[in-house]
């Protein structure tokens, strides 16, 4: 249901379904091809790249310290960050939320990386504005409702994963983070936002999250 749900929805920033081919035994997708690896290990490589420091003064938020080993810079994320709330602007008109929005199910269509898909739609669910009670997903992009253990809406819970994984790109780690689960999941029912963004993002990074 999931895959036939995934060949509905095609367009220019979701890895789409080319054929599925449907066997007595199993059911395979063939999706397009994206060479440039996940968000992820894009992400992953940046940390290894040489260190550079640079200090901006800025009018509204002081003395910026950027490491180039934190993230992307804004004029590499926004344009990204923009391509993917188009690919769930229209999930999302479609009544469908796709519930694991995460840098590793983001992929690039080539090495320049400057082109994303959003993939894997195995906990996709066509849900409108009903609410959902099932806790899917991964926990670093998990929103407050989501953890609560009542029920939420799945569209509200993609955008709130959305909003941490910008912020990841920016700075190339989780929003949120604890030593254990359980102090992770506090944080994030508790906090209710990053005490940083205010004063590390500048204002078109800080719409986008």
């Amino acid at each position: 249901l999931n895959l036939l749900k995934h060949r509905a929805a095609p367009h220019p920033h979701i890895a789409n379904m080319i054929q599925l081919l449907q066997l007595p035994t199993a059911t395979h997708a063939i999706l397009e091809y994206c060479g440039g690896g996940s968000l992820d290990y894009h992400l992953g490589r940046l940390k290894k790249r040489k260190r550079e420091v640079t200090v901006v003064k800025d009018e509204v938020f002081g003395t910026i310290r950027w490491d180039s080993r934190d993230g992307m810079s804004e004029d590499d994320a926004v344009p990204l960050a923009a391509q993917l709330a188009s690919a769930l602007l229209h999930l999302h008109g479609l009544d469908v939320a796709h519930r694991d929005i995460k840098p590793g199910n983001v992929l690039f269509t080539d090495t320049s990386h400057q082109a994303l898909k959003l993939c894997d739609f195995g906990f996709a669910i066509r849900c409108g504005d009903n609410r959902l009670k099932d806790r899917v997903g991964t926990l670093y992009y998990s929103a407050p409702e989501l953890l609560s253990g009542g029920s939420y809406y799945g569209k509200q819970v993609d955008m709130w994963a959305y909003g941490a994984l910008v912020y990841e790109m920016l700075h190339n780690r989780t929003a949120f983070h604890g030593t254990t689960q359980d102090s992770l999941e506090n944080r994030i029912r508790t906090q209710g936002g990053h005490e940083d963004i205010d004063r590390l993002i500048a204002h078109s990074g800080k719409v986008s999250v």
